[in-house]
């Protein structure tokens, strides 16, 4: 009876330790977030509910940590302006309308700040890169966000994978999605987050992206990655990521704040 037990509390502080990394230390340094959809109806991996996301929110304010602005990672970076203690990056991807009317007014109670990275082909649009289809936000409602609390970037022009197409067509897109939101007079920083998290891989197209992005004024990159950015920042092209699911217990957000990822057992 006492080896059974005994057994049974090995298996569950293994599963603990290789689950959530109980014996990996906090990685110092910049965690960005990464949100989708919110909702009340779904709860899936690119969907969360808006009681998880203000637990989340709670949970940050507890432990004192900052959430950023694109232009204090800017300052930071170019003007060497120190970031607050224990700084994190809020993110949204896509645009939706619930980022607005869910999201949004959680981050204002809270304090908060984000960024939203928006395709800006399918501005006042429905999403077409996904089988779930939603409305995204128009120009007048991006405009009407508060920039104090949510600043805007860029997510491509009409969503495509990056690792997908040729360095021409990248360029072209990276000129249409700034064209539109100029036209539109719709504010936005000039940092990019890259659709599905897609680079070229062949290095001659990378570095030809890297070109086009300079050429437009573009100077950051956000990919997936999963890991808390070391600071100071070492490839603005290459900033990482971590995805936060719906289904994200509030234990495993922490741990995903604090080291990077939760393992899939």
């Amino acid at each position: 009876m006492i080896f059974v037990f005994a057994f049974l509390c090995l298996v569950i502080i293994l599963f603990f330790v290789l689950r959530y990394g109980f014996l990996l230390p906090p990685t110092n340094g910049l965690p960005v977030l990464l949100y989708h959809k919110v909702s009340e109806q779904v709860n899936d991996t690119i969907t969360i509910a808006p009681k998880t996301f203000e637990r989340q929110l709670q949970y940050l304010c507890q432990k004192n940590y900052h959430s950023i602005s694109l232009t204090q990672l800017f300052d930071s970076v170019k003007n060497g302006v120190s970031l607050p203690s224990k700084p994190v990056m809020i993110t949204f991807d896509d645009g939706y309308v619930n980022n607005l009317t869910l999201a949004y007014p959680l981050l204002k109670k809270y304090g908060h700040k984000a960024v939203f990275f928006i395709p800006s082909a399918g501005i006042g649009k429905t999403n077409w890169w996904d089988i779930v289809k939603e409305p995204l936000m128009s120009a007048e409602q991006l405009k009407s966000l508060d920039n104090g609390i949510v600043e805007l970037g860029l997510h491509s022009y009409d969503h495509k994978h990056y690792g997908t197409i040729t360095a021409e067509q990248l360029d072209t897109d990276i000129a249409q999605c700034i064209e539109t939101l100029k036209t539109q007079d719709i504010p936005f920083l000039p940092a990019l987050a890259y659709p599905y998290g897609g680079r070229p891989k062949d290095k001659a197209v990378y570095n030809q992206m890297i070109s086009s992005f300079l050429h437009h004024g573009v100077c950051m990159g956000f990919r997936i990655g999963n890991r808390v950015n070391r600071l100071p920042l070492k490839d603005l092209f290459e900033i990482k990521r971590i995805s936060i699911q719906g289904s994200d217990s509030l234990w495993a957000f922490k741990t995903k704040l604090a080291k990077g990822r939760v393992k899939q057992l």
